[in-house]
């Protein structure tokens, strides 16, 4: 008999429990099933920022039970017991690059030892500590991993469910994610007798869709590429899921930072000019930068062209990131709004479904296209004219664990996982990258959501 759920718990962002690992270990080989999972995300929300060792973990497991606001009743109780037992003989395979740039399989396990009362205590509590061998994976990460809020995995009952969703969150700020159907089961731990035939496992896919749509802070839609009649590999869509949105943890980060100013009288009247217009949307320090890099025609146009933007309807969520990408990239956006024009012109034609879903499929081709050459447009401006910079870009991707030795630079750069890791490289690196992204999934989302009712995908 399914059991009932207790009424779910109000959680403020104050309580906010955050999930930190690598990206080795988020692309492991490990197979859990749902109790273990809860268990070891638990462990993971005790690890502190700046820890730079484990310790024994003390978990009462009515924390769990409330946590992930399950039924209260032995049986559940005896489940969490039992997956901290079957957590101590689980075994990881991570791919790793080691000190001397090698990739190597690295196994080991992820508990070294658990505790738990002995029978007849009053006393609900298990004790479990991560294996030594992890530290790299979950202390002190600096570089190439995941921090998500463990609220958007507390109602999920799927395993896969949380594995796609820990995949894709990994590439939420890419937007687009795709997988070799072969890699993607790889990456699911699905044994070779699981999920055979490929209907079965799209209904796995299809249980993710759902679940991610309803309980966490991101979405997806996807796409299949068949060859022969077979589909060989699932590309993922991703979007910010508006509903479910959490504090982010970037905005925790940005909220204990202090912005300096440096403004002074001396500020001409070129810049205060400019200032005035605006004002609202970017800082005064911005402004002078802008004066001191570009022509001052370029910073009055792309003025001009955002705020007749804004004043025609055109919604957009970082006005200041906008501006900013304007000013640096004259006419990127002029191109863009052509494309625009013409594809308005093509939407008159389409006078049945069937003509408005290829319009659409059409508009949304255009747009990915003209995203590649702002992109492109941003890399000459940044990557030709800077080499040493190109080549630090180079070595991080050559550090991946998707970089293949075995094949050129020019192989692997072709390639949509390295194109993928590249482009997370640089929004680390540049917020114009971000801006420029933001205007296109936007759009892209929408013509998604369209395309989604078309097809009968409520």
């Amino acid at each position: 008999m399914a059991t009932k759920k207790q009424k779910t718990p109000l959680t403020t962002d104050s309580d906010i429990k955050l999930i930190r690992k690598a990206n080795e270990l988020v692309e492991a080989r490990y197979k859990f099933d749902i109790w273990e999972t809860r268990v070891f995300a638990y462990m993971l929300t005790l690890i502190k920022h700046n820890d730079t060792d484990f310790n024994e973990y003390t978990i009462n497991t009515g924390d769990i039970v409330r946590e992930f606001n399950l039924h209260d009743s032995g049986l559940v109780y005896d489940s969490i017991k039992k997956a901290a037992d079957k957590l101590l003989d689980k075994k990881v395979e991570i791919l790793r690059t080691t000190a001397e740039g090698k990739r190597e399989y690295f196994k080991t396990h992820l508990v070294a030892s658990t505790a738990n009362p002995e029978e007849g205590a009053k006393e609900n509590y298990i004790k479990l500590s991560f294996h030594p061998a992890l530290k790299q994976f979950l202390l002190e990460l600096k570089a190439r991993y995941l921090v998500y809020d463990i609220r958007n995995i507390l109602s999920l009952t799927s395993i896969y469910s949380v594995r796609l969703f820990e995949l894709l969150k990994q590439y939420q700020k890419i937007g687009k994610r795709k997988f070799m159907l072969d890699e993607l089961k790889e990456l699911l731990s699905i044994e070779s007798h699981e999920y055979q035939l490929y209907g079965h496992f799209k209904g796995l896919i299809k249980r993710a869709e759902k679940d991610l749509a309803k309980y966490t802070d991101i979405y997806f839609q996807f796409e299949e590429e068949i060859q022969k009649r077979k589909v060989v590999a699932v590309t993922f869509y991703i979007f910010e899921n508006t509903k479910n949105q959490r504090l982010k943890v970037e905005s925790v980060a940005s909220s204990k930072v202090t912005e300096k100013s440096s403004e002074s009288t001396s500020d001409n009247d070129e810049v205060e000019k400019l200032f005035q217009k605006v004002e609202k949307y970017v800082t005064k320090q911005q402004v002078k930068k802008w004066v001191g890099e570009v022509p001052t025609e370029q910073i009055e146009k792309a003025i001009t062209y955002t705020i007749h933007a804004l004043e025609s309807g055109k919604k957009i969520d970082n006005i200041g990131g906008f501006l900013n990408t304007m000013v640096y990239t004259p006419n990127l956006f002029d191109k863009y709004e052509a494309k625009k024009e013409k594809v308005k012109k093509v939407t008159k034609k389409a006078t049945d479904q069937k003509s408005e879903i290829s319009f659409l499929k059409e508009k949304i081709s255009i747009l990915q296209q003209e995203y590649e050459k702002a992109l492109s447009e941003l890399d000459k401006r940044y990557l030709l004219e800077n080499p040493e910079l190109y080549q630090e870009i180079i070595n991080k991707i050559q550090a991946n664990s998707f970089y293949d030795y075995k094949q050129t630079l020019e192989s692997n750069l072709e390639r949509d996982s390295i194109k993928g890791l590249r482009t997370a490289i640089l929004l680390e690196m540049f917020p114009d990258y971000q801006s420029i992204m933001n205007r296109f999934n936007k759009e892209i989302t929408i013509l998604y959501e369209r395309l989604s009712k078309l097809n009968g995908n409520h």
